[in-house]
């Protein structure tokens, strides 16, 4: 015998965060470049990069704090330097 349906709306479910809506196999603490993930920017690239392989988004974080701690930048200064640039001279 099949449960009559409840009358009513659904309950809305709690929203995520977005480290919350991407379940690692293995957390992310013991990550030397776990504070990149702060950026809302970087931890966007980095769900869609998780999304085809979780290897892969954790090997392109890396790449990127290895990048910002040897030239002592941060992601956001890698971004202004491509958008633009200055004009060569004629």
């Amino acid at each position: 015998m099949s449960k009559p349906k409840e009358s009513g709306a659904r309950k809305p479910r709690p929203k995520k965060s977005a480290a919350e809506k991407l379940q690692l196999k293995k957390p992310m603490e013991s990550s030397k470049y776990q504070y990149l993930l702060d950026d809302p920017d970087v931890m966007r690239r980095f769900m869609n990069e998780c999304r085809g392989s979780e290897i892969t988004g954790r090997e392109r974080l890396r790449r990127l704090g290895a990048i910002c701690e040897r030239f002592d930048t941060t992601p956001e200064a890698g971004q202004d330097d491509s958008q633009g640039g200055e004009e060569l001279p004629p």
